[in-house]
């Protein structure tokens, strides 16, 4: 049902029970939470197709004393990933703007919201992808992408978070959509006398060369999911073309040109130790094969700050992400180093116990012999 649209497929799940039970909701987010502490995972950045009421659903388990982990979160500008979604009209977009903007919250150790999310285009399993050159789409047609965010919506968006200060965060997957970006970018900041931006490219799947500097020099800071490179790197070198892995997770680009990068959990495997073993290897699925280029491979332990220092410093969530004094007590316990142990050995790692603010959250029973 993710970003499909497909009129057929609509027909079909236009008479199915709704698959969201709102009653259901807050424990399904409990439980999930839970299942992301077994794995090790302390903090959650929630930063795409998400409504204020989504958000809401993290403040009264906030208010409750129910959150077993930190939850950074932002809405989102219009919504096109789920049933349901509908366009808005510019005023409604500047209200979006507006509200975003007054739910800023910066102080709570628990719970913050900041920012506003676009999701302009997409991945190529519908027709998301912007590829000036073509590609085949989903049903073997000739595609360049089918573009969900007008232009004009996401002007305002630059303007508006240029003038007032409110972090913008752009899903991007490709360098055509990328090269729109910049160009936005660097008008608004001579436009409204900014010098850094403080925002965020969320994804930069693709990236062409020298889109890494230009981020840097912009002042933007990265989110990277190398699930894409797992889930989509055979698909993108069937529909697009072998150049459109030349680019594809350039880990490796994107640290060397000095940008803060943060890992995380979006598309393939679910698991952080898979993901932290797929960010050194670049495996795909299913041919087994790697995308292990100059502009991609890290080491282990630059793979590990992905999803520790520099995560934290993508949210500008001080105090997180490094065992230092003075920092919050979020820490795991592993059976392994994750930074000398064998890189096949990574998705294996097993989590012994984890705290979030000095409360354990979980614990398999080795450490305290209970097992």
């Amino acid at each position: 049902m993710y970003y499909n649209f497909d009129p057929f497929w609509s027909a079909i799940r236009d008479k199915i029970a709704p698959y969201i039970q709102p009653h259901l909701v807050p424990q399904g987010i409990i439980d999930s939470i839970a299942d992301y502490n077994r794995k090790g995972i302390t903090t959650i950045f929630e930063s795409h197709a998400m409504e204020p009421d989504h958000i809401g659903v993290y403040k009264i388990l906030r208010e409750k004393g129910l959150l077993n982990a930190r939850v950074m979160a932002s809405s989102e500008l219009e919504g096109n990933a789920l049933p349901g979604c509908e366009p808005k009209s510019l005023s409604q977009i500047q209200e979006t703007l507006e509200q975003a903007l007054a739910a800023t919250e910066l102080k709570d150790d628990w719970l913050r919201v900041e920012g506003i999310t676009t999701c302009v285009w997409g991945i190529p399993t519908c027709h998301g992808l912007h590829w000036k050159d073509g590609y085949v789409g989903p049903f073997g047609e000739r595609t360049t992408g089918i573009r969900n965010l007008t232009e004009e919506k996401l002007q305002l968006a630059f303007d508006f978070c240029a003038k007032n200060g409110l972090r913008l965060n752009l899903l991007a997957t490709s360098p055509d959509e990328i090269d729109e970006y910049i160009d936005k970018t660097e008008k608004v900041m001579k436009k409204y006398n900014v010098k850094k931006t403080g925002w965020l490219i969320e994804h930069a799947m693709i990236i062409r060369e020298g889109q890494a500097k230009k981020f840097k020099e912009l002042g933007f800071d990265i989110t990277v999911n190398i699930g894409h490179t797992y889930g989509l790197g055979d698909l993108l070198e069937e529909r697009v073309g072998p150049k459109a892995l030349e680019g594809l997770n350039a880990i490796r680009e994107l640290l060397d040109a000095g940008l803060t990068v943060g890992s995380c959990l979006d598309w393939g495997p679910m698991d952080p130790w898979e993901c932290l073993q797929l960010s050194i290897t670049h495996q795909m699925f299913p041919s087994g094969r790697l995308n292990n280029g100059k502009r991609q491979v890290i080491t282990q332990a630059e793979a590990l700050d992905t999803f520790t220092e520099q995560a934290a410093a993508v949210m500008r969530w001080e105090r997180l992400g490094a065992l230092k004094p003075g920092y919050h007590a979020d820490l795991i316990i592993v059976d392994r180093n994750p930074i000398t142990c064998d890189v096949g050995a990574l998705a294996e790692t097993k989590v012994l116990r984890t705290t979030v603010g000095g409360r354990i959250v979980w614990d398999n029973g080795e450490i305290s012999g209970e097992r």
